[in-house]
């Protein structure tokens, strides 16, 4: 039990630090500084800090309850394939209604990661290669789409991830069709880096 407890307290440090030392919060203190021409009152840094800290143990709590599968929901492609068949836009949004938003896990093979060329708070494009997924012709290559942005810590070093890496990604769905799922709110669960030769 008390090596679960030191788990959980490093993964509330990693959570906290990042919220009380990020860039929004630094931000607010300097600009209230410089535009009063005061400093923050004690009872304000308290507040901060005390707000981070519940913030950072939801965050680390969430990070391990979506680590475990919780809340998941499964996509069946030819399944999806079969509700875009011979219907109308407004009749796939309704079909499709129940999957979006919903939790789903995907592994696949890192394809490619596309950086935004604006400030830090832009996120990245990572698209899974999904090819081992049965899907139906005239959809293209089954694919993931996942938008990580700078604040998504399981994806630390992503610059460093190599092509043909085996990723399990868990995040929301915010677009489905028969071959692709787009994610956002992405926690990285699982990567593979395959030896040179395999990739």
């Amino acid at each position: 039990m008390l090596r679960d407890f030191l788990f959980f307290l490093r993964a509330l440090w990693r959570e906290w630090v990042v919220l009380l030392t990020g860039g929004s919060i630094l931000a607010v203190a300097f600009l209230w500084g410089a535009l009063s021409g005061r400093s923050l009152r004690p009872n304000a840094v308290v507040g901060i800090v005390a707000i981070t800290f519940l913030l950072a143990a939801f965050l680390s709590w969430r990070s391990q309850w979506v680590k475990a599968g919780q809340d998941i929901i499964h996509i069946d492609f030819p399944e999806i394939d079969q509700i875009y068949a011979g219907r109308t836009s407004p009749q796939i949004r309704q079909l499709l209604r129940p999957y979006m938003g919903k939790r789903t896990t995907v592994t696949g093979k890192l394809a490619s990661i596309i950086e935004s060329n604006g400030p830090g708070v832009f996120p990245t494009i990572v698209t899974l290669d999904l090819s081992d997924r049965k899907v139906a012709v005239g959809f293209g290559l089954p694919c993931a789409h996942v938008l990580v942005h700078p604040w998504h810590m399981s994806f630390r070093g992503m610059e460093a991830f190599p092509q043909g890496a085996l990723m399990t990604i868990n995040g929301r769905i915010s677009s489905l069709s028969g071959a692709s799922v787009s994610l956002s709110g992405p926690e990285l669960i699982k990567m593979e880096v395959p030896p040179p030769s395999a990739v």
